[in-house]
């Protein structure tokens, strides 16, 4: 399974029609299964390489942050791929995503986040203030 989804991938190429663009090799108007499974593949690979350093790999429930960045690296090395970034971009985005990658390997980032765990000791309830309140007795508090 890819942690990229379409759907984060449409995001990360800033459209529907970006994603056909970038992914549509043969020119048939549809993105292609087998472009987008090779940058799946290579993604993840990077991915899991620096991720294997200290979580078990495949992330087995990937978070919408690493889901995110998997779409992003991968709309990049298409880029890269295709020749429609200079070089100056591409090594800025590199460092950029050598940062993230370094990130994750040390813990700084996690790539599955649990959802957080809902507290019973606290509640919330709206309590209707009745009582008229007027300039004068507010101006004494402040």
């Amino acid at each position: 399974m890819a942690y990229a989804l379409t759907q984060d991938l449409i995001h990360a190429c800033g459209g529907t029609d970006r994603y056909v663009q970038l992914f549509d090799w043969n020119g048939d108007g549809v993105a292609d299964v087998d472009v987008l499974e090779r940058g799946a593949l290579l993604v993840d690979g990077k991915i899991d390489g620096y991720a294997r350093k200290r979580f078990t790999t495949p992330i087995a429930n990937p978070s919408s942050t690493l889901r995110a960045f998997a779409a992003e690296l991968m709309v990049f090395e298409t880029r890269k791929i295709r020749g429609v970034m200079g070089d100056a971009e591409a090594s800025t985005v590199e460092k950029s995503h050598r940062q993230w990658l370094d990130d994750l390997a040390t813990g700084r980032i996690s790539p599955s986040d649990p959802e957080p765990l809902r507290s019973t000791s606290s509640t919330v309830s709206i309590v209707e203030n009745t009582s008229a309140v007027n300039r004068d007795e507010l101006r004494g508090i402040l």
